[in-house]
């Protein structure tokens, strides 16, 4: 009977923890779960990218970074550039990496994206991503550089040091735009 009477006990302090732990730990997910709606909330507050491709990058030339900032929003990164210039990267919808820009004397100068699309030709990806028709010039190749062609010229009424198209590193698919409005 002893026996008997012990395994009851024990089956009733058994019972007990368990009966108060699952209390507890309801109680506990309950507090955490009141807790992740304002975490959730917080990180739907990023910012949506405000423009998409293609960029008329004719009309951001010799623009200040606050009015490149009005136009794309927040910049998701600025930092001085080694030449003496500033950089900003910008959202742009469908392109995770975003525009490049560099600011010199402060005005915007040079604009690149690098894509997740890639295009067959340079005249293409020039004119899909920053909405330059280059016509029919033939692009300069540099035997140093073989995966890109650059153009020169005067654009959409604006004076471009260089235009540049970079192809992969399997030489597939051109995926890397640069443009450099002259001085």
């Amino acid at each position: 009977m002893e026996l008997k009477m012990k395994k009851i006990i024990f089956l009733l302090v058994i019972n007990s923890w368990l009966l108060f732990g699952c209390q507890k730990a309801e109680e506990a997910t309950i507090e955490t779960k009141s807790a992740t709606p304002a975490k959730t909330i917080e990180k739907a507050k990023v910012e949506t990218p405000k423009v998409a491709l293609p960029i008329d990058i004719s009309k951001l030339v010799n623009k200040s970074a606050d009015e490149l900032d009005k136009t794309f929003g927040k910049p998701e990164e600025v930092k001085p550039t080694d030449d003496g210039g500033d950089y900003r990267l910008y959202q742009i919808a469908n392109q995770p990496k975003g525009l490049a820009v560099r600011f010199y004397g402060g005005k915007a100068k040079s604009f690149n994206v690098i894509l997740t699309k890639s295009f067959s030709s340079s005249r293409e990806a020039i004119k899909q991503v920053f909405g330059i028709e280059i016509g029919t010039i033939s692009p300069i190749k540099d035997p140093k550089e073989p995966l890109s062609e650059k153009y020169r010229g005067t654009f959409n009424g604006v004076k471009f040091s260089k235009i540049s198209a970079k192809k992969d590193e399997k030489g597939t698919g051109f995926i890397f735009v640069l443009a450099e409005a002259k001085e």
